[in-house]
């Protein structure tokens, strides 16, 4: 699977897309990025390995508990 940074599909006018703001920045001049009013929050999760996760993973854990705590999320 790749990432389709052009939004091509949307482009074709064959998908939308519900996306994070920062993907406005660098949106073909044919599309435009209009917020969600009133504004929608999901929840997001992340799933591990429990036996011998990598060291990547570890750290990976660690750092979405402290931006989660730094942000109010949990």
């Amino acid at each position: 699977m790749s990432f389709d940074v052009a939004q091509t599909p949307v482009l074709q006018g064959d998908a939308v897309a519900i996306v994070g703001e920062s993907s406005a920045a660098g949106l073909s001049g044919e599309l435009r990025w209009l917020p969600v009013e009133p504004a929608a929050t999901l929840d997001i999760g992340l799933l591990a390995r429990r036996d011998n996760p990598s060291p990547a993973v570890d750290r990976l854990l660690e750092a979405a508990g402290h931006v989660a705590d730094a942000l109010g999320w949990v």
